[in-house]
C-alpha cells in the first residue's frame, strides 16, 4: 500500500473512531455499577474519557509508551 497524504489523514481518523468506541465500551463496563442514570451517567463517562485522553497525551509527550 502506498501511503499518500490522503491515506495519512484517513488512517488516524479511523483509528481514533475505533479507539474511542473501544474506550467508551471499557468505561461503561467499569462504571456499570454506578448509581447514575441518563445525562448524569453519560456526562460521567464523557468526563472519564476526557481525563483518560488527557493522561494519554501527557504520557506520550513524556515519551512513555502506553500501548
Amino acid at each position: 500500500m502506498k501511503i499518500t497524504e490522503e491515506k495519512l489523514n484517513e488512517l488516524p481518523e479511523n483509528t481514533a473512531i475505533m479507539a474511542g468506541m473501544s474506550m467508551m465500551d471499557n468505561i461503561e463496563w467499569q462504571t456499570a455499577d454506578v448509581t447514575m442514570i441518563g445525562d448524569n451517567y453519560s456526562n460521567l463517562n464523557s468526563e472519564i474519557m476526557r481525563r483518560a485522553l488527557k493522561l494519554m497525551i501527557k504520557q506520550c509527550k513524556q515519551g512513555h509508551k502506553i500501548w
